[in-house]
């Protein structure tokens, strides 16, 4: 893997230092805290509530901030177990108002949708999968140690929802691979991806991250001859996971750190999560 640029690392900082005191000062500390209630009505649903909490708690813990962030996470768990519980999910029909900007509580119910069975069902079973998911991040953060039967069966549902909305095909693959479920990887591989050489013939096949997804999955399953395809294709979408700042740096959080967690468990043994996020910050 090619070093960061210094130019990249000061521009990665700069953009953090805004994104972080944005966040912090959102939580002061913490308080007047609003109840699950409260945070229901605000975002519309819990599911909502959760998906923001989550997202900048990931900054609190850029920025080193862990008392806040700890104390955010724990909100985030309550929330997402009562959203689970509840099924309190994102309705099917929820839009910005026009002109509006997507800030959170500033939803509305688009009251001349009519959607279908399958509509409403689908939409729910993204709100559970997306719900678990975050409680299996929060407890990940706030506990250090990663719980992989929870992301296993947010898994599940992710296949389930792609069957049905053929939607998210990539994420799929990234976090079937972090699952090790590798013989599913390879068998939609083949299928979507017929071409993918193995091994690869050059370095190009690592533009394609479900080829790079591909190589991993057959890696881990003993093909021990692909794995400087495999690190090197691996390190490569690190790499891009590094920068936060150019116009095509678009990657949520979410994706990074599946890339820094693969590279980590297959290559250089650094799993922890909070030295994960020190990598991923790119400063």
């Amino acid at each position: 893997m090619s070093p960061m640029s210094f130019e990249m690392r000061e521009d990665n900082e700069r953009w953090w230092q805004v994104q972080i005191t944005s966040v912090a000062e959102s939580y002061p500390p913490l308080s007047p805290a609003r109840t699950i209630e409260e945070d229901e009505e605000f975002f519309l649903s819990l599911q909502e509530c959760v998906s923001t909490y989550l997202h900048n708690a990931f900054s609190l813990l850029v920025g080193e901030c862990d008392d806040v962030a700890s104390h955010l996470l724990d909100r985030t768990v309550e929330r997402a177990q009562e959203a689970l519980r509840t099924e309190s999910f994102e309705r099917y029909g929820m839009v910005e108002p026009p002109g509006g900007l997507p800030v959170p509580g500033k939803l509305e119910l688009h009251e001349t949708l009519q959607p279908t069975p399958k509509m409403i069902r689908t939409k729910k079973l993204y709100g559970r999968l997306d719900t678990l998911e975050s409680l299996h991040y929060a407890l990940w953060f706030k506990t250090g140690e990663r719980p992989m039967d929870m992301f296993r069966e947010s898994l599940e549902l992710r296949k389930e929802y792609y069957m049905l909305r053929k939607d998210g095909f990539e994420r799929l693959l990234l976090n079937a691979v972090q699952a090790e479920d590798y013989e599913y990887v390879i068998s939609w591989c083949r299928r979507k991806i017929p071409k993918a050489a193995l091994p690869p013939k050059d370095n190009h096949f690592r533009r394609s991250n479900k080829h790079v997804l591909y190589v991993l999955s057959e890696y881990a399953l003993g093909r021990d001859d692909l794995e400087p395809f495999a690190r090197s294709g691996v390190d490569y979408w690190f790499e891009w996971c590094l920068d936060w700042v150019t116009p095509d740096a678009s990657l949520p959080w979410w994706i990074r750190l599946g890339w820094a967690y693969l590279r980590g468990r297959h290559f250089t043994g650094v799993t922890d999560i909070r030295a994960l996020i020190r990598e991923l910050r790119g400063f």
